[in-house]
């Protein structure tokens, strides 16, 4: 899954900082880091309750939230939605977008995509 070559591409994560940043900036941001026109179908995150913003980004936040299978995380969300981000990305080919808490910022978000530059 993670190697030099194949499996997935990770495109540079954006943070997102509420007192400072517009959340559908930063959104539009992650989808420019991984040269998508639109959101990815499918994001694997963590529910975000003291984010309003959340839905005006326009991603599929609601359909594969992990909190049911991990408990409270904190600090180790982004290392488990971006590995099952990743995952879904090899297995279903399509690009997966990951949302999280982050500890110095309100979130972290981006976008794995498939690696097809050995196909």
């Amino acid at each position: 899954l993670f190697g030099p070559e194949g499996g997935v591409r990770f495109a540079r994560g954006e943070w997102f900082s509420a007192a400072t940043e517009h959340l559908p900036a930063v959104a539009k941001q992650a989808l420019q880091q991984s040269e998508l026109s639109a959101p990815a179908q499918t994001c694997v995150s963590f529910s975000q309750p003291n984010v309003p913003d959340l839905p005006a980004i326009g991603w599929n936040t609601g359909q594969h939230v992990q909190d049911a299978n991990f408990g409270a995380l904190e600090s180790l969300q982004a290392m488990v939605v971006q590995t099952l981000a990743a995952w879904y990305a090899e297995q279903h080919r399509k690009p997966c977008a990951w949302l999280a808490n982050d500890p110095h910022h309100t979130l972290a978000l981006g976008i794995v995509k498939p690696d097809d530059s050995t196909n």
